[in-house]
């Protein structure tokens, strides 16, 4: 039996036979962009999973704001950003 690796921990063999890539969508705010600048919101763990996903070989299409930066696809829900559409300073 092979023994525990913290470097490899969690990783998935694609070189196992059948191995498979998933197509996955992830869905966020559409209000603030990913990764966020500033804090570390829900959207910052939206980034990291959608491109650690991406690393891994999986189709991953992210929704979120226009101005959104990922290793995944892209598609923003609402064209202009919500935000530039609130105007600059706005609370939402």
């Amino acid at each position: 039996m092979k023994s525990w690796n913290p470097d490899t921990a969690g990783r998935y063999d694609r070189s196992r036979k059948g191995a498979q890539s998933m197509r996955i969508a992830e869905i966020a705010p559409p209000w603030v962009k990913v990764p966020p600048e500033g804090y570390g919101g829900i959207e910052w763990i939206v980034s990291l999973l959608a491109d650690g996903l991406v690393e891994r070989g999986h189709e991953v299409t992210l929704y979120a704001s226009g101005d959104s930066t990922t290793q995944a696809g892209h598609r923003p829900p609402l064209r202009p950003p919500l935000a530039s559409v609130a105007g600059a300073g706005t609370t939402l």
